[in-house]
């Protein structure tokens, strides 16, 4: 029955990230960002420190440097170090002002993702080569995210749990038929996505496949084992966030005109949803450090937007609705419930988000107010006792909801 309350803000606008092609926020109010062949690290109360170029590095000394760039790089916390992707496959190792090639692959290095326990990295190539390393950069597995197969855990079907068999209540027999599941078509998105579970045991790996026209999302364990592949299933969007609470992986998914927050089990088994406004484009899903509050970062076509969720008994509902003026670049959750956001016009953005109750003044019917997108439900707990998210009274109103005040009691 709780809302969210922004109890304090912070704004700092950061001129060098204007001309930043890419930037990471390590921690509050210290990010670090590149350039073609540069990294600056950035304290907001310091100013910008060089971490490494290309160009001055004895690495790159007897070579045409002018055309390797940086296409990837990561802090790496326990070292103090970065993990940095080149254009020619190279992957370098930055630490304590010395630069050396810890692993090369043979192709543009994308994407590097390490653990959250920092003692594996994956190293995504542009052609979707997938490789996986310990902290010392000694190779555990190489594949090819679309061609590798389950070779561990083989499902095994004895003929339990199918359609004919389960018992489907009012929706009837019609229900027992398995729909077929269509293609998405030759435009959806087929980039490759990365998320790694809070525990550091698996991580999920989701793509596109071109024969199917589908997405599919492939679970491995931390030695780069594959473990189990999703069920088929239309409209999934190139969006993928891992519970921090561990239990569920979750999407974004367009079926039937309709736009879902989905769940998905760690064997590849869908496990609810909820819906969400269809005019929205969901970019990024981030959940806080105990998954009580889920930030869904979106777009339409004339603005860019934050929406805040939160959970009770099951149900969903937004509880705030915040326009950003300029496109976000990147957002993270700190433990201290604050989220972390940058935008392209070099704005660096600290929210501090807490639950609050909402309720009456005393003399009056103990009113509950409880914020859901454009509604306020409302319980008067002296007159009923209703459990949430069920109400007694719903007031609709025409745009979002952020907050709700009553007038004190006898006054009008």
């Amino acid at each position: 029955m709780k809302n969210l309350k922004l109890h304090k803000s912070m704004v700092t606008h950061v001129e060098q990230l204007k001309d930043a092609t890419s930037v990471q926020i390590i921690a509050n109010g210290e990010l670090c960002y590149s350039t073609n062949s540069s990294i600056w690290r950035l304290n907001l109360n310091d100013q910008p420190r060089l971490v490494v170029n290309l160009s001055l590095t004895d690495v790159y000394v007897t070579t045409d440097c002018d055309n390797i760039n940086i296409t990837s790089y990561v802090y790496y916390e326990p070292w103090d170090s970065f993990v940095i992707g080149c254009s020619n496959g190279d992957v370098l190792l930055i630490q304590e002002n010395i630069v050396e090639i810890a692993y090369k692959c043979d192709d543009v290095v994308s994407n590097i993702l390490c653990s959250p326990d920092f003692e594996r990295i994956i190293l995504l190539t542009s052609q979707g080569h997938t490789t996986l390393v310990t902290e010392c950069f000694e190779n555990l597995n190489d594949f090819n995210i679309i061609e590798v197969e389950l070779s561990e855990k083989l499902l095994v079907n004895v003929g339990w749990g199918k359609k004919e068999t389960q018992f489907h209540g009012s929706e009837g027999k019609a229900k027992r038929v398995a729909k077929e599941i269509l293609g998405d078509g030759d435009n959806s998105d087929d980039s490759i996505n990365i998320c790694w579970r809070s525990d550091s045991l698996l991580f999920a790996i989701g793509f596109f496949n071109k024969v199917s026209n589908l997405r599919f999302i492939k679970i491995f364990n931390r030695d780069g084992i594959l473990q189990y592949i999703s069920e088929p299933l239309s409209g999934v969007e190139a969006v993928l966030s891992w519970k921090t609470t561990k239990e569920l992986i979750s999407f974004s998914q367009r079926t039937n005109d309709k736009y879902f927050i989905s769940f998905m089990e760690k064997n590849g088994l869908k496990h609810g949803e909820f819906e969400i406004p269809s005019t929205i484009n969901v970019k990024q899903l981030l959940w806080n450090h105990d998954s009580s509050i889920l930030c869904i970062q979106c777009t339409d076509s004339n603005s860019n937007y934050l929406l805040f969720l939160s959970c009770t008994n099951y149900a969903w509902q937004i509880k705030r609705w915040m326009t950003i003026e300029n496109k976000i670049i990147t957002a993270k959750w700190l433990l201290d419930n604050s989220l972390q956001l940058i935008t392209d016009n070099g704005n660096y953005y600290s929210l501090y988000w807490a639950e609050a109750l909402c309720t009456s003044s005393p003399g009056t019917l103990d009113w509950v107010a409880v914020i859901d997108y454009s509604s306020v439900l409302l319980t008067p707990f002296k007159q009923v006792i209703i459990p949430p998210p069920m109400f007694d009274v719903k007031l609709t109103v025409d745009f979002p909801v952020d907050s709700v005040l009553y007038m004190p009691h006898n006054q009008r």
